[in-house]
This record gives C-alpha cells, structure tokens and sequence, in this order.
C-alpha cells in the first residue's frame, strides 16, 4: 500500500486497567473521477465516465479494470494512455485519472449515460464528476 494511503494517527490503547500511547494506521479513502478520452485524432471527444471511492494507488490498474469489466473497453489494446489529470485539471489532480484510448477504438458507452454505482455508504459513487460531489 502506497505511504499516502495510510495515516497514522496517535491513539491510547487500554486494556484492563492500562492504559499506553501509541500510534494506529488508517486506510485513507478519498474519491477517483474516470475520464475517458477517445475518437479520431482532430475530433477526440471527453467524457467522464464514474466516481468511486478507492484506497490512493494502483489509480491507473483501476481504471482500466472498470472499463474492461463494464465492456466499455475490450483489451488493454484499446488503451494508448492513462495518467492522472494533472495538466488539466485545476483541482483534485491526484483525484482524476484519463484514460486515451487509440484513435480506432469506438467504446461502448452506451450504459455510460447512468452512473456507475460503486458501493460505498457515504453517497459519493455514481457521481457523474468530483465536483458534484
């Protein structure tokens, strides 16, 4: 697990009638925006795809798991790049992650109109974008 997915914090561990300081590790969750760039070099179009929460690292592994598992890609060959948004984006750039897909590569982005839903209890995935959250 990357070091900027855990935090530690200090805690009092008690047992019995002891107490002692000591320091505990959580697992940081923080929202991940999917954008999808694809169509001929002159007319490439963007699209956000899906918000869903994750544990910080392996963004770009993610991503193109949830495109393949929602058929919105068919192989890794459909991708020519992804990266996090940190050009353009003002905000939240370790939050966004583009994926380009090659230029002959037409997604099925049909189901792409409806949010995905990620499980999650806190009501952040199936945003359409971080800033709707």
């Amino acid at each position: 697990m990357a070091d900027s997915a855990i935090k530690r914090i200090p805690v009092i561990k008690v047992n019995d009638d002891k107490s002692i300081d000591a320091s505990d590790a959580l697992a940081i969750e923080e929202p991940l925006e999917i954008r999808l760039e694809y169509g001929a070099e002159n007319k490439r179009k963007l699209q956000n795809i899906s918000v869903t929460m994750r544990t910080p690292g392996n963004d770009p592994e993610l991503a193109a798991g949830f495109l393949f598992t929602e058929g919105i890609v068919k192989s890794t060959a459909d991708i020519a790049a992804i990266d996090h948004c940190f050009i353009a984006c003002a905000e939240n750039k370790e939050n966004v992650i583009l994926v380009k897909l090659a230029e002959s590569v037409i997604p099925e982005l049909k189901n792409t109109e409806r949010n995905f839903y990620t499980t999650s209890s806190c009501g952040v995935c199936g945003k359409g974008s971080i800033e709707a959250i």
